[in-house]
């Protein structure tokens, strides 16, 4: 093996393989010298001792190395040194948010409320935590709503009723509860979900390409995923499965619960993309959008449709490893996968057996979609994720 930067990258040694080396090196020199040969390596030997010190802290310095190699690539990088390739090209990981929930206070009429109040309930184990955002009065029906976060970002639960505890007490405040359910936030966005996120907004600085609609679609942040396709001929033909007229474009968007406003917003994403000549076919929604010559353009859309498809993993661990060191980082990255498939991508067992090798303790993973291996939809239809078991 070649150490080393060499045309295919960067290869280091391991403390042990330096060791080796410094030994044998070592041993060259005494001999070239006409000094005697026979070191003792013992590890309670002062020649011993150095060389182990030494080989160690040069293979530190080897994954340095390897850890600045590696930050310069987007497929290796990660967290801080990710997100400073990220933003070279104008993407921002998504932070970390949190849960809300409106809490409904009892107690005696003007009774004040501050914000910061601490109260208790829902979460996994019942004991979740939750603050009050801004100072409020109990009015004269003698309670008051007021708006909370969780004490600590990502998803937290909480069904309706369950925040029942004050932990903060508040002078004329009896009880409290959550007239709603909890409005769950989302956990910092991974490594994984923004590498691909990244690939994505790549093509939005081109135009005229079914690459370039698609990501101006997808950079409307109330758009979970799109797809476009076209048919380039002077005639009708069946692209994908899907008939298409002559010189048009086919967007096919999800959700599809967008309001009128959030619609007009597509449809211009779609016209400023588009190239002269073509137009933007759909049957479900159709607009108008003014072009720079102040006419009105008509600019159409389909919707998405979707089908769910349950993941199950069936792992073999290296040895050392049980399966909570590592089925929760393999959901992360099965979730993410997910998030970012386009309408009509094809969902193979392989591509999740390859996020399953990515993680260290996992030696081989089998996945199946609820029996086969593939889940292949139409081409309007985006594949949700469903329960997902890993064993």
């Amino acid at each position: 093996m070649t150490y080393g930067m060499t045309a295919d990258g960067y290869t280091p040694r391991t403390a042990a393989e330096w060791l080796k080396l410094f030994q044998g090196d070592y041993e060259a020199r005494l001999l070239a010298a006409g000094l005697p040969s026979n070191v003792d390596w013992d590890r309670d030997a002062i020649e011993g001792i150095f060389a182990v010190i030494l080989s160690e802290r040069v293979a530190d310095i080897d994954e340095l190395v390897q850890a600045v190699y590696d930050a310069m690539d987007v497929n290796n990088a990660t967290g801080v040194q990710l997100d400073t390739l990220c933003a070279l090209v104008g993407v921002e990981r998504d932070g970390a948010t949190y849960s809300t929930v409106t809490m409904r206070f009892t107690g005696t009429s003007g009774a004040s409320v501050p914000a910061g109040t601490l109260c208790e309930g829902g979460g996994a184990d019942g004991r979740a935590r939750w603050l009050t955002t801004v100072d409020d009065v109990i009015g004269t029906i003698l309670t008051v709503d007021i708006e909370a976060r969780a004490e600590e970002t990502g998803a937290t639960d909480a069904g309706a009723g369950t925040i029942t505890t004050i932990v903060t007490p508040v002078s004329g405040v009896t009880a409290v509860t959550n007239p709603a359910v909890a409005v769950e936030g989302e956990a910092r966005e991974t490594d994984a979900a923004l590498r691909i996120k990244r690939a994505a907004s790549l093509q939005v600085a081109g135009a005229g390409s079914t690459g370039a609609i698609r990501a101006a679609i997808l950079a409307l942040d109330f758009v979970i995923s799109a797809s476009v396709i076209d048919n380039d001929q002077a005639f009708a033909q069946v692209i994908q499965g899907k008939l298409l007229p002559a010189n048009c474009s086919n967007a096919m968007i999800w959700p599809n619960t967008l309001g009128v406003t959030q619609q007009q917003e597509i449809i211009e994403a779609i016209y400023t993309k588009l190239t002269a000549g073509v137009q933007p076919y759909g049957t479900d929604v159709t607009g108008t959008a003014t072009g720079g010559d102040g006419f009105e353009h008509t600019v159409a859309f389909d919707w998405a449709t979707t089908i769910t498809a349950a993941v199950d993993c069936t792992l073999i661990l290296d040895s050392g490893y049980v399966l909570a060191d590592v089925d929760q980082a393999l959901e992360d990255l099965i979730t993410a996968y997910f998030d970012q498939l386009t309408v009509g991508e094809a969902v193979y067992d392989l591509d999740i057996n390859a996020l399953a090798a990515s993680i260290d303790g996992i030696a081989q993973c089998t996945t199946l979609f609820g029996g086969p291996t593939s889940v292949v939809p139409n081409v309007g239809e985006l594949v949700l994720l469903g329960i997902v078991t890993i064993v």
